[in-house]
């Protein structure tokens, strides 16, 4: 588990199956994802939405890419609004399945 610091959101990541979801409120979302072309990072498709800013109905696009084999793992989100690619904080929970709130997260059903 990929928890964001500081925010509500997660990310569950199994490396070994080359699968993230996206942990938000009570379900958890597949993020699509590029073919495997490193062994070191995992990045995702580019998702769009289309979301209301004030008075305005944009399309947001955001990508994220993992990188989990460095000390200390990194997330990235490409959003379209900001303008590019910003790291944001993260903590990796590798005893996830130990920890009964993180091991209730990991068992949400899927949006």
């Amino acid at each position: 588990m990929v928890e964001i610091l500081e925010g509500e959101t997660a990310f569950m990541v199994d490396e070994q199956a080359h699968k993230v979801w996206w942990i938000v409120g009570e379900c958890r979302r597949p993020v699509p994802l590029e073919a495997k072309k490193s062994s070191k990072t995992m990045t995702s498709e580019m998702i769009s939405n289309d979301v209301r800013l004030g008075s305005h109905l944009i399309t947001l696009e955001q990508q994220f890419r993992f990188n989990l084999a460095n000390s200390p793992a990194s997330v990235e989100v490409f959003n379209s609004v900001r303008g590019g690619w910003s790291s944001v904080p993260v903590q990796v929970q590798e005893t996830c399945s130990a920890i009964s709130t993180c091991r209730a997260r990991m068992e949400l059903p899927e949006c």
